[in-house]
């Protein structure tokens, strides 16, 4: 018989953690027909920081550029972001949000919340904000290891 560690146990948590989301997230969104998952991380990345180089929002979510043009994309023809040369480099592309975004990014969340609520009645408030406490340091412990550029680190205009 094997003793598990516990950075073992972490791992089979997170991959068990990540399943129950994307799960939780298609559901949701299936039935709230809201901002995706995927589309409400961009828009908060964005929207926390005004007008982003599209290059380091690439970075900031670790995702290749094109599939973070592809996002802002779809998500200008919603009208939830706009998108514009820089004025000192017009190379590159500035996205900011929109006030519709703003507005889809804080009702999607709201909603989500709601939705998470609804599923986790049992739990003690307390428990769940330990959970979401552990979440973000966990979450920290692990940016050591992430590129140099952050969310934090964004190039805001």
């Amino acid at each position: 018989m094997s003793v598990t560690s516990p950075h073992e146990r972490l791992v089979d948590a997170l991959s068990a953690l990540g399943r129950a989301t994307r799960a939780t997230a298609a559901h949701w969104e299936s039935t709230n027909g809201t901002v995706g998952r995927s589309d409400l991380g961009v828009l908060k990345c964005i929207g926390g920081h005004g007008e982003v180089r599209m290059g380091d929002l690439a970075t900031a979510l670790q995702v290749h550029p094109s599939v973070i043009s592809r996002q802002v994309c779809a998500l200008e023809k919603l009208g939830l972001v706009v998108r514009r040369a820089d004025p000192d480099d017009g190379r590159v592309g500035l996205i900011r949000v929109t006030e519709e975004g703003r507005v889809q990014m804080h009702d999607s969340t709201r909603a989500f919340a709601a939705f998470l609520s609804d599923r986790m009645a049992g739990w003690d408030p307390d428990k769940v904000a330990l959970a979401a406490d552990l979440i973000y340091e966990i979450s920290e412990s692990l940016g050591a290891s992430e590129p140099a550029t952050t969310t934090e680190e964004l190039t805001t205009v």
